[in-house]
């Protein structure tokens, strides 16, 4: 897909960056630090797929994004490095619009979709442990786990005068996918204690790969953009 250099020439820089901050020396040592984070989590998709079946009928499906709650525990092995490994789940939906090519009928349908990533990142902090906040960008991947789709139809269709009613449910089966992405994010503590407030936004790049009834297979682009908000305890 087009995206695949773009985001292959942000993994490299993303590894000479870290090259570098490895170098650097730091007056303060941060080996061996936990940090537990919790979340509320904001997903929006970029999901604007558009084909036309065998009859002619236009089909089109894009989304609106969804909230859910997350959580991730990161060792910070050295003074500029830390593993993260993270789940959450959100519920974006996903718009169904289906137009009739040999009937004057059009009809939309919505369904939430469960997403569940489940990632692993490799945390760069970018300021010296002495700073008050803790700035780090990640590379990251993620197994990414989707419910099934269950679209329900319910349109009334007037011919020679007479109402139709048209009833139906489109059971379409989601494929889970393996995804790559990026993530900034920052924690600025509460106090002196342990406590301090986290925010991230991540970029993941997945697809979505669904089976409809009949067999037939679809890919589409679910890039997703992610920001959460929550607290961090570090021990």
């Amino acid at each position: 897909m087009h995206y695949r250099s773009s985001r292959n020439i942000f993994f490299l820089a993303i590894i000479v960056l870290a090259v570098l901050l490895g170098i650097v020396p730091s007056s303060a040592s941060a080996n061996g630090k936990w940090y537990l984070r919790a979340f509320g989590v904001w997903v929006d998709p970029d999901l604007d797929f558009r084909t036309t079946n065998d009859d002619g009928d236009d089909i089109r499906a894009d989304t609106d994004g969804g909230f859910g709650l997350g959580i991730s525990g990161e060792y910070r092995f050295s003074q500029r490095f830390g593993v993260e490994l993270g789940i959450f789940r959100a519920n974006p939906d996903v718009n169904l619009h289906y137009q009739f090519n040999l009937l004057p009928l059009s009809f939309e349908t919505s369904d939430d979709l469960a997403m569940t990533p489940i990632s692993l990142g490799l945390n760069i902090h970018l300021l010296p442990p002495d700073k008050r906040a803790d700035l780090y960008v990640a590379p990251l991947f993620a197994y990414v786990r989707y419910s099934d789709l269950s679209f329900e139809v319910s349109e009334t269709l007037e011919v020679a005068g007479m109402p139709i009613l048209i009833e139906d449910t489109l059971e379409v089966s989601v494929d889970n996918d393996v995804a790559y992405g990026a993530a900034l994010g920052i924690d600025v503590p509460i106090s002196l204690g342990p406590w301090a407030i986290s925010g991230t936004v991540r970029y993941l790049w997945t697809d979505l790969d669904v089976t409809e009834p009949e067999g037939d297979r679809e890919s589409m682009g679910f890039n997703s953009l992610i920001a959460t908000l929550g607290i961090r305890y570090s021990f």
